[in-house]
């Protein structure tokens, strides 16, 4: 299983994103609002707990 993160006003382009998550079976996509690419820095409490879940159930 792989999760997909990246933030809505990321250097990414969200359809290159979404492309990818269609790509990847039974993938996960977060679009992590107010964040650029440095999601992991800018929201390190809320990136954390996800992460932290998202292993935990896999």
């Amino acid at each position: 299983m792989v999760r997909i993160v990246v933030g809505d006003h990321d250097m990414i382009k969200i359809e290159h994103t979404v492309a990818l998550f269609h790509a990847i079976p039974e993938s996960r996509l977060w679009i992590v609002p107010g964040s650029s690419h440095m999601v992991p820095n800018e929201r390190a409490p809320l990136f954390n707990s996800v992460v932290a879940d998202f292993f935990s159930a896999h």
